[in-house]
């Protein structure tokens, strides 16, 4: 399959532009140390090999859904230069096949890049940490936020998302004893939106969420206000990914 990198370029960003980095580009020599294989690979499968060699088991066997559609579906793993106004980085596209003829693209973030602590760290259980640690510091479509894991200094409360920082208004009507109830007569607590940190979403308007008053390992799916009873993070996460392909 033939891939129009020009095209896979205009996805990465709205507000500036990227650019295909190939071991003759003026800017091969600032690719992260650990990213040189795959600049330098001579094919595809040489490519795809090295990239996915960062990829650690635990968070593999997180997500084995996914990880299958890497193991097979994955077409080619090529260096960008992102450059908008508010930042500029390299990035690693992943081509994943989709149908007959068809491919949708993930972007991945140098580990180098995760920085000190980030807000909510614990909140996330260790095949994630270790994943944003020490594989990439995001992966996400080329909108940067969904079917994936944010970049850690994307992570904000539900609330902050919709821009009220200190609480979307009216969160707890009805919810004077601080709990909701679910279809099957499940009692749960309801989290505040202060409380709730998004790290992904669909397409859509289903955010996925960790939290303080959540178990490490679990998921709050939130929608248009409701907050779904708690479930397993990697299960949620495997199925969302593998969504975007209707896998």
């Amino acid at each position: 399959m033939e891939i129009d990198f020009d095209q896979v370029a205009a996805e990465l960003t709205s507000k500036g532009k990227a650019e295909l980095i190939l071991p003759d580009s003026a800017r091969a020599a600032e690719v992260p140390e650990r990213w040189l294989g795959v600049l330098r690979g001579d094919s595809a499968e040489e490519r795809r090999g090295v990239a996915l060699s960062h990829w650690g088991d635990d968070f593999l066997e997180m997500i084995p859904q996914f990880a299958a559609v890497l193991r097979d579906q994955l077409i080619d793993v090529r260096v960008f230069w992102v450059d908008n106004p508010k930042s500029r980085f390299f990035v690693l596209v992943y081509v994943v096949g989709y149908g007959e003829e068809g491919h949708v693209c993930w972007m991945a973030w140098d580990p180098a890049s995760l920085g000190d602590t980030p807000r909510f760290w614990d909140t996330f259980p260790a095949p994630v940490q270790n994943f944003l640690r020490d594989t990439h510091a995001g992966f996400t479509a080329t909108d940067w936020e969904s079917y994936g894991v944010m970049r850690p200094s994307d992570f904000e409360t539900f609330a902050e998302y919709g821009e009220w920082p200190d609480g979307i208004p009216g969160w707890m009507d009805g919810y004077e004893d601080g709990y909701d109830t679910g279809y099957d007569g499940e009692r749960y607590r309801r989290i505040e939106s202060t409380r709730l940190v998004v790290f992904t979403k669909d397409a859509g308007h289903l955010f996925y969420c960790t939290s303080p008053d959540l178990e490490v390992g679990q998921v709050a799916l939130v929608y248009d206000g409701d907050v779904d009873p708690p479930k397993d993070l990697g299960a949620e996460l495997d199925q969302l990914m593998t969504r975007r392909l209707d896998v």
